[in-house]
C-alpha cells in the first residue's frame, strides 16, 4: 500500500488513514517522500505538490513518527527533484492501494486537488483512494449514539482522529467529529479554565479539513458515518461536554511539551470526567505525560498512528442511560477475505468438523466453535491447557463447561459463522447475532456479546461452575443485549478474580485489548506468500491456531490437538517439540520456552522411567499427560473393527532425542542464557546419558540400538532405525560439546557418536531405513494408488504393508530435514528419489516435510503440490480426522515447508544463514522472524533477498546470505 507526503496537511491525512487501511488489510505499508525544490510557475499540471523549504523538518518528523508506531511499514522511498504524483504512479504497479489526499479550499489548491485526483484515478496502476477536504465535501446524517471526536485543527486532536476511527469500527457506531471554531488570543489567567485549545483562523480551517478527510473514510468502512458539527463553543471540552450526552465515547488527543499545554490537558480532562455523559478516551500524542492526573490508564503504545499513550475517563453517567460497555451493538467482522474462515448454514454431517476450524484460543484455553443454539450434531467443547482428567492411558484433556452456548430451541441454526484470523473473534449471524472472543491479552478470560429475540437470551447473574478446573462466569442483559465475560483457572479465587476484572473492564476494553494482542503477534509471524492467495488463507488460518494454542507463561503442554478437541485425548507427543515449538522459537519464544518448561518439569518422572528400564539418564515418554508418566494406550481399534496390540509408548523412543533436539533448536534461535545455563543443559545432558546406557556394542566396536520403532509405524520392533540413530548421534555429540561436563563422560559420548551405524551406502547414496529394510518387497505406494495420502495399512493389510518399503512417512528424510549436518553431503537427492514414490503419507505430518525437502532440491511442482496437500489438511478434512481437532503439527510443519524448505532459513550456533528457493509461480515469500531477540522481516524475491530491521543486516556468503548484527 502507497502514501505520498509531502508535508501538506492533505498528505499527512492520507497518510494517517493508509496506516489504518494497512493495518486492517495487514499490509505493508510504503511510503513516498517527496523533496523540496523550487515550484515553477505554469506547471500545475504537471506536478503533485511542491514542498516548501519550511515543512521538510515536518515531513522527516511525520515519517519517524509512522514508522515508529508501525513497525511493518516498507520503506520510506525518497524522490528527490521529483513531483510526489510521477512517483508515487511509477510505484502503484506493485501496491493493492494508492491513498493521496486532494485540498479543496481556494482556486488553485482546488484545480491543484482535481487533477491530482484525475491522474490518480487514471494513470495508478492499482486502486486509488483520494481523501477530500475543504468546503465542497458533503455531510452525512448520523442515527444511533457515536464516536465523538473533537476537532480543532491543532495537532493533539490529528493524533485523535485514528483512534476515534479504531474505536468506532470496533464498537460498530458511527464517528461524529465536533468541529470548534474558536479565534483570538487566550490570556494566561484563563487557562484553568474548562478550555481545551484554542484554534487560531488557520487551524479552524484545518479543522474544516480534518472532519471533510473523515467524510471520506464512510466509502472504506461499512457501519462507520462521519458528520461535521460546527460549534462555535467557547472551548472544546465545553462543546465536547455538550454533544456527549448523545455519544457513546468521547476521543480527545492532548500533547504535553510545555507547561501551558499541560495546564489545558488538565483542565480539558477535569472539564471531561465531571461532566461528560459518556467515558471519555484521551490520545496522548508524541510528548510527555507528566501533568496528567489520570483515574484509570490503558496503555496502547503503537497500536494507533501518534499515539503513544491512551488514558481512560469513566465518568459520570444518568441514570436513564444504560451502564458503559453495554450500549453498544455486536461489531461486524469486515476482515479481507485472506483473513477469514466462514461457515455457511449448518451441516449435520460436518458440524465437528466446523467446530474444530472455528475453535478459538488465546494459548491457555480452548472453546470449539459450536454454535450458540444448536441440536445433537454439535459437539461442544472447552479446554483449558495442562487440565487433565483420569489416570494412566484414560487421561484425558478435562472438558469444561462450555462459556460460548445458551439455551435455546434445538431447531435454531446459525445461518453464518465467521472466524477473523487478524483479530481472533468470531461472529455468528442467525436468529442471533453474536460475536465472541478467548483473551489473547489476559489468557482464560472470554467475552461474548449477543443480540436478539429477547425470550431467547438469559437474564443476568454470576455463576461459578466447579470441577477439574473452576468457571466463572458474568452475566448481563440491557434490552435486547445480552453479555458474558468470564474466566477459567484451575484456582477458584484466581477464577473469580479475573472474572470481576474482566467485568470492570468491559467488553469494548476486552475487546480492544485483544484486538491489540493478535495485531502484535501478526506483526511477528505473519508470512505472507505472494502469487497464491488461497494458499495465502491457508497459511493464515494455520498460523492462527499455533498461535491460539500455546501459552507463553510458566509452562504449556501441547497436544496433537492443541486446544481444538479432544483426539488422542489431549497427550503430548514429539509432534509438539518437533513441529509446533520451531515456528515459535523463531516468532515469539516466550512461548517456545513454556513449552519447553513442560518437558523440563517432568526430568523427574523421565529419570525414574529410565532407572525401570537400568538405564541412565532420562527416558521421555512417547505420549505425556499431566505428570510425565507414560500414557500410550496398550490397544486401539482400527477403523475396520480389528483390535491391534500399540507398541509406540514401548518403542517409539526417538522421542529422548527430539526433546533434546527441540531444546538445541530454541537455543540456537534465541541465545537464551539462563536457559541454557540451566533447563536446557539437563535436558541435553540427561538424554545423551540416557544413549549412552542404551547402545549395544558388537565385537567390532561399533554401536546398535535394537528394537525400536521410528517415524515410519508401518514397521515395528526393528534394529538401527537410522532416524533414531542418528538423532542419538548428534544428542550425544551436542551434548558433549557442552561446559560443565567431565571430560571422560564428553569423550565417552564423542566415541559412541562415531560408533553408531547409521545405515548408510556410500555407493548410491542412500540411507537404509533400518537393518533389513532393503531385503522386503519393493513396493513403490506411487505407482498402486490412485492418489496419496493414503492408509497403506488399511489398503494393503497392516502385515502385508509390515513386509513391504512403503513407509507411512519420512523416516530417513526427517534427518535432512532437523539435522542436515548430520547426513551424508549431497545424499538429499538419492534419498528423496528412494523413498518419496515409497511413501503413502499415511500421517498428517509426511506432506509439509517432503514439501520442505523437495523445495529445498528445486523441485517446485512436487514441492508445490505437497504444501497446498499440507495446506489443506483441516480445511477440506483430508485425512477424515478433523472433527476430533486440528493437526497442530501439520500446521508446524506447513510453517517449517516455507521457512526452511522455500525461504531457506536455518540457525545454527552462531548464524542465521539463508538459502532460498523460490518458486517461478510466486511474486514473493515474507516472513516474520525473530533472531536473538531481535525482530525482523525476511522478504525473498526472485532476484533479492532484503531483511527491515534496524539492528541486524544481511551478508552474502558464497551462495548463502547470512544474518549478523549491524
Amino acid at each position: 500500500m502507497l502514501a505520498g507526503i509531502d508535508g501538506s496537511t492533505d498528505s499527512m491525512a492520507a497518510a494517517q488513514l493508509a496506516a489504518v487501511e494497512a493495518r486492517r488489510r495487514n499490509l505493508p505499508l510504503r511510503l513516498v517522500l517527496s523533496r523540496p525544490h523550487p515550484p515553477v510557475l505554469g506547471e500545475v499540471a504537471s506536478i503533485g505538490w511542491r514542498l516548501p523549504d519550511n515543512n521538510q523538518q515536518a515531513v522527516d518528523r511525520a515519517v519517524r513518527r509512522i514508522r515508529d508506531t508501525w513497525p511493518r511499514l516498507g520503506v520510506v522511498t525518497d524522490a528527490p527533484g521529483r513531483d510526489l504524483v510521477d512517483a508515487l504512479v511509477d510505484q502503484s504497479r506493485d501496491a493493492a492501494l494508492l491513498v493521496v489526499g486532494a485540498q479543496h479550499l481556494g482556486g488553485y489548491d482546488r484545480l491543484l486537488g482535481r487533477w491530482l485526483n484525475d491522474r490518480a484515478a487514471t494513470h495508478a496502476h492499482c486502486p486509488a483512494l483520494v481523501v477530500r477536504n475543504g468546503a465542497d465535501a458533503g455531510a452525512t446524517q448520523v442515527t444511533g449514539r457515536p464516536v465523538l471526536i473533537g476537532v480543532d485543527g491543532s495537532e493533539h486532536c490529528a493524533a485523535a482522529m485514528p483512534l476515534a476511527v479504531e474505536e468506532a469500527l470496533l464498537r460498530g457506531v458511527p464517528l461524529w467529529a465536533v468541529s470548534v471554531h474558536c479565534v483570538g488570543p487566550r490570556s494566561t489567567d484563563d487557562v484553568d479554565g474548562a478550555c481545551g485549545y484554542r484554534a487560531s483562523t488557520a487551524q479552524a480551517q484545518a479543522a474544516d479539513l480534518i472532519v471533510h478527510a473523515l467524510t471520506g473514510w464512510t466509502d472504506r468502512y461499512p457501519g462507520l458515518e462521519a458528520i461535521r458539527q460546527p460549534m462555535y463553543a467557547p472551548d472544546v471540552a465545553a462543546a465536547l461536554v455538550d454533544a456527549s450526552a448523545a455519544a457513546d465515547l468521547v476521543v480527545v488527543g492532548c500533547r504535553g511539551h510545555s507547561a501551558i499545554t499541560s495546564l489545558r490537558l488538565g483542565s480539558v480532562s477535569r472539564a471531561l470526567v465531571q461532566h461528560a455523559h459518556c467515558p471519555v478516551l484521551v490520545a496522548h500524542a508524541w510528548g510527555d505525560r507528566r501533568a496528567v492526573n489520570e483515574p484509570v490508564t490503558v496503555g496502547r503504545a503503537g497500536t494507533v498512528p501518534g499515539v503513544n499513550h491512551v488514558t481512560t475517563y469513566r465518568c459520570r453517567v444518568h441514570s436513564d442511560q444504560a451502564p458503559p460497555g453495554l450500549r453498544g451493538n455486536v461489531p461486524e467482522v469486515v476482515a479481507a477475505p485472506e483473513w477469514r474462515i466462514t461457515v455457511d448454514g449448518f451441516d449435520p454431517r460436518l458440524e465437528r468438523v466446523h467446530e474444530s476450524l472455528l475453535t478459538l484460543a488465546d494459548g491457555r484455553l480452548g472453546t470449539r466453535g459450536s454454535p450458540l443454539v444448536g441440536d445433537g450434531a454439535t459437539t461442544p467443547g472447552v479446554f483449558l491447557a495442562g487440565c487433565y482428567d483420569g489416570a494412566g492411558p484414560e487421561t484425558e484433556l478435562a472438558r469444561l463447561p462450555s462459556w460460548s452456548r445458551l439455551t435455546g430451541e434445538e431447531a435454531l441454526r446459525p445461518c453464518r459463522r465467521t472466524i477473523d484470523l487478524h483479530t481472533g473473534v468470531l461472529y455468528e449471524e442467525g436468529t442471533l447475532t453474536a460475536l465472541r472472543f478467548s483473551s489473547l491479552a489476559r489468557p482464560g478470560t472470554v467475552a461474548m456479546r449477543v443480540d436478539g429475540d429477547h425470550d431467547l437470551l438469559p437474564s443476568g447473574g454470576a455463576t461459578t461452575i466447579r470441577g477439574p478446573a473452576i468457571a466463572a462466569l458474568r452475566d448481563s442483559r440491557h434490552g435486547g443485549v445480552f453479555e458474558r465475560v468470564g474466566a477459567y483457572d484451575l484456582d477458584a479465587s484466581a477464577a473469580e478474580a479475573a472474572a470481576g476484572v474482566a467485568e470492570e473492564a468491559g467488553f469494548e476494553c476486552l475487546l480492544r485489548e485483544h484486538r491489540e494482542a493478535w495485531s502484535w503477534r501478526w506483526q511477528e509471524a505473519d508470512v505472507v506468500v505472494d502469487g497464491d492467495p488461497d494458499l495465502q488463507r491457508a497459511i493464515r488460518f494455520a498460523l492462527f491456531h499455533l498461535m491460539a494454542s500455546v501459552g507463553e507463561r510458566g509452562e504449556a503442554a501441547v497436544g496433537a490437538r492443541g486446544l481444538s478437541g479432544p483426539a488422542y485425548r489431549g497427550h503430548v507427543f514429539w509432534d509438539s517439540d518437533v513441529f509446533v515449538l520451531p515456528f515459535l522459537a523463531a516468532t515469539h519464544p516466550a512461548a517456545a520456552r513454556a513449552m519447553l518448561e513442560y518437558r523440563a518439569r517432568r526430568l523427574p518422572a523421565a529419570r525414574a522411567a529410565a532407572r525401570r528400564r537400568g538405564r541412565t539418564g532420562a527416558r521421555f515418554p512417547w505420549e505425556s499427560a499431566a505428570d510425565g508418566v507414560d500414557v500410550t494406550p496398550t490397544s486401539a481399534r482400527l477403523p475396520t473393527g480389528e483390535l491391534i496390540r500399540v507398541r509406540t509408548g514401548e518403542l517409539e523412543e526417538h522421542i529422548v532425542a527430539d526433546v533434546a533436539w527441540a531444546a538445541a533448536y530454541y537455543l540456537d534461535w534465541t541465545g537464551d542464557a539462563d536457559f541454557a545455563a540451566g533447563a536446557g543443559r539437563d535436558l541435553l545432558v540427561e538424554t545423551a546419558r540416557y544413549w549412552a546406557s542404551r547402545m549395544r556394542l558388537d565385537h567390532d566396536a561399533r554401536a546398535h540400538i535394537d528394537g525400536v520403532t521410528g517415524p515410519d509405524e508401518y514397521h515395528v520392533l526393528v534394529d538401527d532405525n537410522a532416524y533414531t540413530n542418528v538423532m542419538a548421534r548428534w544428542n550425544l555429540r551436542r551434548a558433549a560439546a557442552l561446559d560443565g561436563v567431565a571430560e571422560a563422560e564428553r569423550a565417552t559420548w564423542r566415541t559412541i557418536a562415531d560408533a553408531l551405524v547409521d545405515g548408510y551406502d556410500p555407493r548410491t547414496g542412500v540411507y537404509e531405513q533400518f537393518a533389513g529394510f532393503f531385503g522386503l518387497e519393493p513396493i513403490m505406494i506411487a505407482e498402486i494408488s490412485p492418489r496419496r495420502p493414503v492408509a497403506a495399512n488399511l489398503m494393503l493389510g497392516a502385515e502385508r504393508t509390515a513386509q513391504t518399503q512403503v513407509v507411512k512417512q519420512p523416516d530417513v528424510l526427517m534427518l535432512h530435514h532437523l539435522v542436515p549436518d548430520e547426513v551424508a553431503p549431497g545424499s538429499l537427492l538419492a534419498n528423496l528419489d528412494f523413498y518419496e514414490p515409497r511413501t503413502a503419507h499415511g500421517s498428517s505430518l509426511s506432506p509439509a516435510i517432503y514439501a520442505a525437502l523437495l523445495a529445498h532440491a528445486g523441485r517446485f511442482e512436487p514441492a508445490l503440490e505437497w504444501l497446498r496437500v499440507a495446506a489443506r489438511i483441516d480445511l477440506d478434512d483430508l485425512t477424515g480426522t478433523t472433527a476430533g481437532g486440528l493437526h497442530l503439527a501439520t500446521m508446524g510443519g506447513l510453517w517449517q515447508a516455507l521457512a526452511f524448505g522455500f525461504a531457506g532459513v536455518r540457525a545454527t550456533t552462531g548464524h542465521l544463514l539463508i538459502d532460498p528457493r523460490l518458486p517461478p509461480q510466486w511474486n514473493a515469500l515474507e516472513l516474520g522472524l525473530r533472531y536473538r531477540n531481535v525482530p525482523f522481516r525476511l522478504r525473498i524475491q526472485p532476484q533479492a533477498v532484503e531483511i527491515d530491521s534496524d539492528a541486524l543486516e544481511l551478508r552474502r556468503t558464497g551462495v548463502r546470505w547470512e544474518v549478523v548484527p549491524k
